[in-house]
């Protein structure tokens, strides 16, 4: 493995150049030129980060017709995507030239803001320092959206990450939990940091019937978890609370709407979603537990969380700082029963929802608690709902052109300087003074 410098001075190689025809500066661009370039997956890629770029993208098209965008997009190893023409340049996760190739497009462009949708494994190398071969190139200001924060970090992983943020103009975070994280874990100054939350549909608040008719559930009591699916979303302990429940609601139906994500189908293929079906045949809760296994779009996903009396999120992971689903759940106005995470911690406090260990004794006492009480349910999808309405998506494109003019004016100012004196005086600001040993092993 290259060490974290050996990636950000290997030269680029000729041989390795794989930015296809679309790639190449002016071709296909019409005028006026892009003036946004968003780095992240993107679809038909599915993953959470893809969706969201296209989502912010869609929200910033809106907000501001006039600023167009296009997108550099990283495919994983072995990954092969008909993007849409938005997509003019890509970056092969562990090709280290790929990098430098996509910053030299975007130099050769007319970009004025970069906005890099950041999660560590999207990127190669460790802890996705690849990336710095793309930020150390690429001349147009960076705002860096970080969709992972992760408490009490190594020695490595908070080096990359104070890395990252020394290298942008304004660094973004979907949590105001992450803010405190990267103050106490990672000695960031929170005047560095800026919270955006996550988008939400900007639907009306309505009953569950009508969903339920069109999803095909009538007359079921419907409980949902959407996304894609993999061990640690814990749905093998809602499926035995489910076991607990059924005789004292025998309409209940636990949907399990998503794909396995394609990482897991990789490594693992199905066996987990085999090893579950399983479990319910044992339990005797085939009429009681439905798996859609596929992609769900954003229309399904929404319809999903119409239909769904209680939207139940069982992850075993408890660092999670942000979740697209929960999210998507207050923007929909659904009761919600989650894990203890983070995130969930910050936006389901005030009785916007309840907080569960994933356990089934757990999940069932909270399950059957709001199924009981019909009143609480109804208020807390009317708070769930208002709440969301401050997370729009035409909310979050405003903070992001707010972070997109700080980070411009921030870059003007620093060409006053020269390049070392800028660095230099970036590294201060993370209270670091000048680049020493922790910088240079990024």
């Amino acid at each position: 493995m290259l060490s974290l410098s050996q990636e950000r001075q290997q030269p680029v190689r000729e041989d390795v150049r794989v930015v296809d025809a679309l790639a190449q500066p002016g071709a296909g661009i019409e005028s006026p030129p892009p003036e946004c370039c968003f780095v992240g997956s993107y679809p038909p890629r599915e993953c959470g980060i893809a969706t969201f770029t296209r989502d912010t993208r869609a929200a910033l098209a809106q907000a501001d017709p006039a600023s167009p965008t296009f997108v550099i997009a990283i495919n994983e190893p072995g990954g092969v995507h008909d993007y849409p023409q938005a997509v003019r340049s890509i970056i092969h996760r562990d090709v280290p030239a790929s990098y430098e190739i996509a910053a030299d497009f975007v130099n050769l462009s007319r970009c004025r803001i970069v906005n890099v949708q950041h999660e560590y494994g999207l990127f190669g190398g460790e802890w996705g320092s690849l990336l710095f071969r793309f930020l150390d190139r690429v001349k147009a200001p960076v705002v860096l959206t970080l969709h992972t924060v992760l408490p009490h970090p190594s020695a490595t992983l908070r080096s990359v990450t104070r890395e990252l943020i020394q290298c942008s103009a304004s660094t973004v975070v979907l949590a105001r939990a992450a803010i405190d994280i990267l103050e106490r874990d990672y000695a960031i100054d929170r005047g560095l940091l800026r919270f955006v939350p996550h988008g939400v549909p900007d639907v009306p608040l309505m009953s569950q019937s009508e969903s339920k008719r069109a999803l095909g559930y009538a007359n079921r009591t419907v409980v949902t978890t959407c996304g894609l699916m993999s061990r640690g979303k814990g749905i093998e302990h809602a499926i035995d609370a489910l076991a607990q429940l059924v005789s004292r609601f025998p309409d209940l139906l636990y949907v399990v709407a998503g794909e396995t994500h394609p990482a897991v189908r990789a490594h693992e293929g199905e066996s987990y979603r085999e090893e579950l079906q399983e479990r319910v045949r044992q339990l005797g809760l085939t009429d009681h537990v439905r798996f859609e296994n596929r992609y769900l779009p954003y229309e399904q996903l929404v319809i999903h969380l119409l239909s769904s009396d209680v939207y139940l999120v069982p992850y075993l992971n408890r660092d999670q700082i942000v979740s697209g689903t929960i999210a998507y759940g207050l923007g929909c106005g659904r009761a919600i029963i989650a894990t203890p995470s983070i995130y969930a911690q910050e936006v389901l406090g005030n009785g916007l929802g309840l907080l569960s260990e994933p356990q089934p004794d757990a999940l069932a006492h909270a399950l059957a608690g709001l199924l009981e009480d019909p009143d609480r349910r109804h208020r807390m999808e009317r708070g769930a709902y208002a709440f969301g309405r401050g997370m729009t998506w035409p909310r979050v494109a405003e903070g992001y052109l707010s972070a997109y003019r700080q980070a411009t004016d921030k870059y003007s100012s620093e060409r006053a300087f020269s390049p070392i004196v800028a660095r230099a005086g970036r590294f201060a600001l993370l209270g670091q003074g000048t680049p020493g040993a922790e910088a240079a092993a990024c």
